[in-house]
């Protein structure tokens, strides 16, 4: 054993032995490597929206434009009615966020789409609600209403007519419960009214509601349908009950014809595989005729209109169309069996499929929507469409807060610009066209009013005000809002708001001759901007008008009114950009300088003596250009760099440049 000694000293020993090579490996070690500072303007930090929504549910609206809602509570609509066409390309014209936390069911009837939705009530358990969306005009849908739906512990499917709506789902007391609710008139603002219940035998899984007479599937082992007369909403009566021996999954109705397709366990031929069958309605409900589906072997959805009903499913390596013609004694033929392109990206929660004129519309997940049209007597492919989210339609900043505004309110800390972080998303019941920073607070215009709410507490509304407008300004030293509305007779009405912490209050409504859509206000003074003009006025008991200025081949994009100059974005008529330094002080807005822009200049802001434009080249790059204009005469390009997809929006504060679009991208200007 060895003594304390000797231990020490061997020890000490071993550490001089090891030295050499201790202080080798040392010398060796990497040294950390330092990215070069950047220096000019550049990106410190990009967040990038998701490209798209999953289309779960889909329905077809007035003029065939589709509208899709998602599992989470968003809905797109979708121009898809011609996009092999130049002139009509396929996109996305108008969003809605906030229908709920998940959508369980969605149908589109007309000018409405109604939504079956599961909702957090104000003790934060799980509620089932019925949601009535506005979608007239097609382009700024709004929610009407939002009906919790108290009766059910569980809503599974709903159903709509011109001014009936029926829920369905398993009630509180454990029935299978159908509620009748009237819809109200066509545009008219109230909420769906219950009118009665039907006790169904056993649970509802699709519903279609047609002539005032509703058909049911019902789920289970072995499937049935009911038929229920509405002809008195108030007294429902049951028309006729057919049991079927399979179960069926998928239903679609054209008037007194609908079709059934799930798996069949009757014994023949088509016992355990997947089958549709065709069904009277008039003048007693009745099994026509069975097709097989083979080699679908799952059902998903399907879709009917005018002697053809169209069947989604999958086989064993494929997801399918089914296109079957029924003739008028209600027999099935098979037209065309269609294997679909796989689609990168996983599905949905739902699949749907949606019949319209000779186009028919499938959900493909995250790959968007496959569209395929009737050439002669076949199906072919002819589009699919990724869904992209719209950019932000508008930006306020306040201190170390960014609002983001567009189907919903998104509230950004940027305390450290190179880590920005999403606080906060606020619902709104419309989508919102501006919205403006007024201090700690935002101004937002929506379809039909304008709202004022903190940023810190962005769900709660303060103030409401109902006004339809355009665009909106704020003018921060007189701590006025202006909201623009296109008047009658080529002429602008300007409506004046004193904004305080609790309310906004009306002052003044001016009418401005001119058709003007842009606007910026400082000190009592607002800058607008129309197609081809640019005006300047004093706000008092009267609008003076200051100068004016009209450009023979320059359309207006955007405007900004400083303490000593003007400065606007314009665009030719080959799409190049220009940004242009005007003076104040002269009648004529006199033209002090000019740069062009290597893109179409779709907005601007400025801070000092730097200003900052934003837009798309040709080659389809979003670009931010930064501006020199310390000599207003000679104006020059600092650089460009690019920015967040589809850039729509700019604020300037200090060093930091924010970029709004589908996403936000925050710049240095040094």
């Amino acid at each position: 054993m060895l003594s304390r000694r000797s231990f020490l000293l061997g020890n000490l020993a071993g550490l001089v032995t090891l030295a050499p090579g201790l202080s080798c490996t040392a010398a060796l070690a990497k040294r950390t490597k330092v990215e070069a500072v950047k220096a000019g303007p550049h990106s410190v930090a990009r967040l990038d929206w998701p490209p798209a929504i999953v289309p779960d549910r889909l329905g077809i609206a007035d003029k065939g434009f589709c509208c899709i809602a998602d599992e989470y509570g968003r809905l797109a609509i979708v121009d898809l009615r011609k996009p092999s066409n130049p002139k009509t390309p396929p996109k996305v014209i108008a969003e809605l966020g906030g229908l709920g936390k998940k959508v369980v069911d969605f149908k589109v009837f007309l000018g409405r789409a109604y939504a079956l939705v599961l909702s957090a009530s104000e003790n934060s358990e799980a509620q089932y609600a019925l949601v009535t969306i506005n979608l007239a005009p097609i382009t700024d849908p709004s929610i009407l209403s939002t009906v919790p739906l108290d009766r059910f512990s569980e809503a599974t499917c709903v159903a709509v007519s011109l001014d009936l709506v029926c829920v369905a789902g398993t009630s509180t007391a454990g029935e299978n419960l159908i509620a009748v609710y009237g819809a109200g008139a066509k545009g008219a603002k109230m909420d769906p009214t219950p009118m009665s219940t039907i006790t169904s035998e056993m649970p509802a899984t699709s519903m279609d509601l047609q002539d005032r007479n509703l058909l049911v599937l019902e789920g289970g082992t072995n499937s049935q349908l009911q038929y229920f007369g509405l002809i008195d909403p108030r007294t429902p009566t049951t028309r006729a009950t057919v049991k079927l021996e399979g179960d069926y999954k998928a239903m679609a109705r054209f008037k007194d014809a609908a079709i059934i397709a799930g798996t069949s366990s009757a014994l023949g031929a088509n016992g355990g595989t997947c089958v549709a069958k065709s069904i009277a309605l008039e003048p007693q409900l009745r099994v026509v005729s069975e097709i097989a589906l083979d080699p679908i072997m799952n059902v998903f959805d399907a879709s009917a209109q005018k002697d053809r009903f169209m069947i989604f499913g999958e086989s064993n390596n494929d997801r399918m169309l089914a296109s079957l013609l029924c003739n008028k004694n209600k027999n099935l033929t098979k037209e065309q069996f269609v294997t679909l392109e796989k689609q990168n990206g996983g599905y949905g929660s739902h699949s749907s499929v949606s019949l319209f004129g000779k186009n028919v519309y499938v959900a493909s997940g995250w790959a968007g929507v496959q569209m395929l049209s009737q050439v002669g007597n076949n199906w072919a492919f002819a589009y699919n469409y990724a869904i992209p989210r719209l950019p932000a339609s508008s930006l306020a900043t306040w201190g170390d807060s960014v609002v983001l505004a567009g189907a919903d309110l998104k509230l950004y800390n940027i305390q450290q610009p190179s880590h920005p972080a999403l606080s906060s998303v606020a619902s709104l019941s419309s989508s919102v066209k501006s919205v403006v920073g007024a201090g700690s607070y935002v101004i937002c215009l929506t379809k039909d009013s304008i709202l004022l709410r903190k940023m810190d507490k962005l769900n709660d509304t303060i103030a409401t005000v109902n006004i339809v407008g355009q665009q909106l300004c704020f003018d921060k030293p007189q701590q006025r809002a202006y909201v623009l509305k296109e008047g009658a007779k080529k002429t602008t009405t300007l409506s004046k708001f004193q904004v305080y912490s609790n309310s906004l209050s009306a002052e003044r409504v001016y009418d401005i001759p001119g058709i003007f859509s842009h606007a910026s206000a400082s000190g009592g003074s607002i800058l607008l901007g129309g197609i081809n003009d640019v005006s300047l006025y004093k706000l008092g008991d009267k609008a003076e008008l200051v100068g004016s200025r009209h450009f023979e081949n320059l359309g207006v994009r955007d405007v900004v009114l400083l303490d000593d100059f003007i400065i606007i974005s314009a665009v030719d008529q080959s799409s190049k950009g220009f940004c242009l330094i005007l003076s104040k002080d002269e009648k004529d807005l006199h033209v002090l300088g000019s740069i062009d822009l290597p893109h179409d200049g779709a907005a601007l802001a400025a801070y000092n003596r730097t200003a900052v434009s934003i837009g798309r080249t040709a080659a389809g790059k979003d670009l931010a250009t930064f501006i020199d204009f310390k000599t207003p005469t000679a104006p020059k390009v600092i650089t460009s760099v690019q920015t967040v997809e589809a850039a729509s929006a700019v604020s300037m504060k200090e060093q930091v440049v924010i970029v709004a679009g589908r996403g936000m991208d925050l710049l240095t200007t040094s």
